[in-house]
């Protein structure tokens, strides 16, 4: 795609084409501004280059490395990171560049929100997660005392800077953790689309870049009408509740389970639920099984994990009171908000996903 292809969002445009000559274009128009850059050590590594052969002014910006992985998305990295804001002399008037994954464009976007109560940053996601979901829709946070996302706020960046060639670095491993959200889109809002996702796999690079474009229009679409999450928005939520209960579970085990791995199976279990409410058809849950099974393998979720997954489930910021909140599909393409379940029924969806997990 080439630069002029672009979405808009809330006080943004979202921009799709070469990385770095679309910021190189930005710096230009704003040489006022000290870039700061905000990266892990694959995307130094992998993609900073990229972005330093097209502009120059990028050979006197402010690296902040951080480390990789969600275990390092949580307060005491954004302590790192303002430390070294205050001793570099950050100033409103500055830019950060948030170049990574899910966890430098969430982290680094909620530090540039803070920071001297808000520095203008820009998002360039590298994986396809972030190119789909994280990096799109202005939600920053940081995870906090086991919990995902639950300190953060709703910030829009400058601009967001998808690049699919940055695909090219990513492992196999990262590509379907970026897939499930893909996949989720299609199956909240638009069977077409999930029909085109699903029809080669995930590992197919030029499929996935052929996808990338629709997915964020569709993700836009819930912004654009409901910027502060309070109703179609929630439409996004599917697979999460479970799902993050899940990835949170695991993130201190020997288990390496990735969000999106995690928010796979919960969009198992929570078709599931639906199913059970009398929501989601069964022609649609065994599509969704079928589909989910074909590139994720569900781990053992042991009954003697169950407590503690619905104490998180409890503890879920999607939460409304007490009751704990689910998104459910009625067909592929249609969603309902603000579903629930009981705690028996949330049992009973765990021990399903343990009868189809594979070993």
């Amino acid at each position: 795609m080439e630069e002029s292809h672009r979405i808009t969002s809330i006080n943004h445009d979202i921009f799709f084409g070469n990385a770095g000559q679309i910021l190189s274009n930005y710096l230009d128009q704003h040489p006022e501004k000290k870039p700061v850059l905000i990266a892990d050590e694959n995307t130094l590594k992998y993609c900073w280059p990229v972005l330093l052969n097209a502009s120059k002014r990028l050979n006197h910006a402010k690296i902040i490395q951080i480390k990789s992985g969600e275990e390092n998305k949580n307060i005491a990295g954004c302590k790192m990171v303002w430390e070294t804001l205050v001793n570099l002399k950050i100033s409103r008037n500055d830019i950060i560049i948030n170049l990574g994954g899910g966890v430098v464009t969430d982290l680094g976007g909620f530090v540039a929100s803070t920071f001297k109560r808000g520095v203008p940053f820009i998002q360039i996601p590298t994986s396809l997660l972030a190119m789909v979901d994280a990096s799109i829709g202005g939600k920053v946070g940081v995870d906090f005392v086991g919990l995902k996302n639950v300190i953060g706020n709703f910030s829009m960046p400058e601009l967001v800077i998808v690049d699919v060639h940055f695909l090219k670095s990513l492992p196999d491993l990262q590509m379907k953790c970026g897939f499930a959200e893909v996949l989720k889109h299609g199956a909240i809002l638009d069977n077409a689309y999930w029909q085109e996702a699903t029809k080669s796999s995930c590992l197919n690079l030029e499929h996935i870049k052929s996808l990338v474009f629709r997915s964020v229009e569709l993700k836009n679409s819930l912004v654009l009408s409901d910027f502060e999450d309070t109703h179609d928005r929630k439409k996004l939520n599917f697979g999460h509740t479970i799902g993050h209960a899940i990835e949170t579970h695991y993130l201190n085990s020997s288990t390496v389970l990735l969000h999106g791995e995690a928010v796979a199976i919960g969009m198992i279990g929570e078709a599931w639920l639906g199913k059970e409410s009398g929501i989601t058809s069964e022609a649609c849950l065994n599509n969704l099984i079928r589909t989910v099974l074909k590139t994720y393998k569900i781990p053992n979720i042991g009954f003697e994990t169950h407590d503690a997954l619905l104490e998180i489930m409890r503890n879920d910021k999607k939460n409304i009171g007490s009751t704990i909140n689910f998104t459910f599909l009625k067909e592929i393409g249609v969603s309902v908000i603000n579903q629930t379940a009981s705690e028996p029924q949330i049992r009973k969806a765990l021990s399903f996903l343990n009868e189809i997990a594979m070993d």
